[in-house]
């Protein structure tokens, strides 16, 4: 009950805007460096958001699940979520801001909301804001560990908001009511993608830093040849005309890492087609032709546009074949 609203965001993430449909970029903070929308309407609507949903609904406990959570939280998040939308300051810092809409009882929630003990209300102009500390988990060792402090609002009948800080939550709720800039007006994150028709996923960062080139002692962090090379990324995947499409942008920091993006993912590619043609059945075995490499100067792009159906049926093939792998290993050996 305590951990309800974590587990609100939790749900919207997964399923990871201040209004359904395309991105809002009038919603998202003007120096925003990251933005990811989720169309949750689209995606739920999508023959694969319906897949999904079909294999869910099998898995045990799902919609009793579902049930209980309706019944505590007083709305359905397949039904009453539309869509979300996060952004936040800078990349690699664990902070920023999210907007979900949604249709939900607040008082409700907010009734939840205050059992924590460290609920506090907080007046800000004709808005209430809440702000609570999520209770402390244990964790892989057994040692507990201190929850984190956030803050939300329920801006209005459609719209919440929530917030690593009371200081950003603030921030967020002057972009919306139009006393900052928004992203719309500045345009600063011009890796932005325009949203493609049938697009339910879009997201984009600027600024990437760069890991560094040798862990600190006893992290366990390696040199990362990837990341090291790209400085902003964009992403967009979606279902138009029955067809699954995903595109993802980098922009690398020289022309030279750029083009060993584009070789590493070709040969990624290459290797991708040779797995399919020798492990999956005849009618699928094309399926590693959808995939293109692209991209001029400082960029690399990939593009794959895969059959909705086709997609279905090798999700479907794989599962059957880890049954029957799972099987076969639990079957013990003939004498």
């Amino acid at each position: 009950m305590k951990k309800l609203i974590v587990s609100l965001l939790g749900i919207a993430l997964m399923c990871s805007v201040a209004a359904a449909g395309p991105l809002k970029t009038e919603a998202v903070q003007g120096d925003a460096k990251w933005v990811a929308h989720l169309d949750v309407e689209s995606l739920v609507k999508s023959g694969l958001g319906q897949f999904i949903l079909s294999v869910a609904a099998e898995k045990e406990g799902f919609t009793e699940g579902l049930a209980k959570f309706q019944e505590t939280a007083g709305f359905d998040p397949l039904k009453d979520l539309r869509g979300v939308t996060i952004y936040g300051p800078a990349v690699g810092k664990e902070q920023g801001v999210v907007v979900i809409d949604a249709t939900v009882n607040a008082d409700k929630l907010l009734g939840l909301l205050k059992d924590n003990p460290t609920y506090q209300a907080i007046d800000y102009g004709d808005r209430v804001l809440h702000k609570w500390t999520d209770l402390p988990k244990s964790g892989p060792d057994g040692v507990a560990k201190a929850g984190k402090t956030q803050a939300g609002c329920f801006y209005d009948d459609k719209t919440i908001v929530i917030a690593s800080t009371v200081e950003m939550l603030q921030a967020a709720i002057d972009v919306l009511d139009g006393k900052k800039d928004n992203l719309a007006k500045t345009g600063s994150l011009t890796v932005l993608p325009k949203p493609a028709a049938g697009s339910f996923l879009v997201a984009a960062a600027a600024d990437i830093p760069a890991p560094p080139a040798e862990a600190p002692a006893g992290t366990g962090k390696g040199e990362n040849a990837v990341l090291r090379r790209i400085s902003d990324a964009s992403l967009q995947v979606g279902e138009a005309d029955g067809a699954l499409f995903a595109a993802l942008s980098v922009t690398a920091r020289t022309a030279e890492d750029a083009l060993n993006l584009r070789q590493m993912a070709q040969g990624f590619a290459a290797m991708l087609k040779i797995m399919m043609q020798e492990k999956l059945p005849e009618d699928m075995q094309n399926l590693g032709e959808k995939i293109e490499i692209g991209g001029t100067d400082t960029v690399a792009r990939l593009d794959v546009s895969i059959p909705t159906e086709s997609l279905i049926s090798l999700a479907k093939y794989l599962e059957q074949h880890r049954k029957a792998m799972k099987a076969q290993e639990s079957t013990p050996p003939r004498d």
